[in-house]
């Protein structure tokens, strides 16, 4: 299947966390719905993020300070 888009679109892109606690709520929607089969890997740093292989939504805790990137 040929997707038309992938797009994570929580948290915008640039947006900032403040303090210790902070829990980052991740959301991602392709077009068209993931196929049977497929898998939506979700990257933190370039790292795999554990959790379910065709999950949309993920939650991250306990992330260091500074400035991270997301990739799927």
């Amino acid at each position: 299947m040929q997707y038309q888009s992938l797009e994570i679109w929580q948290p915008a892109n640039g947006e900032s966390y403040f303090g210790t606690d902070a829990t980052v709520n991740v959301r991602m929607r392709s077009e068209p719905s993931l196929a049977s089969g497929d898998r939506l890997l979700l990257y933190l740093d370039g790292k795999l993020v554990e959790g379910a292989a065709n999950s949309y939504e993920h939650t991250l805790s306990n992330l260091e300070r500074g400035v991270h990137s997301l990739a799927a």
